[in-house]
């Protein structure tokens, strides 16, 4: 199988770093929520159609692409909730702030520039934005 946009599947590696720390940590919440998405990340980019993928596209998808959809969103969010709340249960430490630019860089991405020819490049991109939140979120 020939994966049509490797930078958005490898991108994930970035889950990766603060998968290890959250390990160190003990933070097994932590742990279960990086693991889960950079999983169905990795799986979902392999199976989806080529380019960006919007809800509103979502009828060009096969039942399986769309379970898969919905796991890599839910997951995504719950991880985004859930790096909020650390940051917050942690005073919002100077590590917040970075990681809102971070994040702010991010949302860009995601909503401006996905829908270019670079989409591979721009969603790889946005992975390794989210995978640096996170691992601020577990060092925090």
């Amino acid at each position: 199988m020939k994966i049509k946009e490797p930078f958005s599947v490898f991108s994930n590696i970035a889950f990766l770093f603060p998968l290890y720390f959250s390990i160190l940590e003990k933070s097994h919440l932590h742990t279960f929520l990086i693991a889960v998405v950079f999983l169905t990340s990795v799986f979902f980019h392999i199976i989806k159609p080529y380019g960006a993928v919007w809800w509103s596209d979502i009828k060009k998808l096969n039942k399986f692409q769309k379970i898969t959809l919905w796991k890599d969103t839910i997951f995504a969010v719950a991880l985004i909730l859930f790096n909020l709340f650390i940051f917050w249960q942690k005073g919002f430490p100077t590590l917040f702030w970075y990681a809102v630019i971070f994040g702010l860089i991010a949302l860009y991405i995601f909503f401006f520039k996905t829908e270019t020819e670079k989409y591979d490049f721009f969603h790889g991109i946005w992975h390794i934005l989210s995978g640096i939140i996170t691992l601020l979120a577990v060092i925090a």
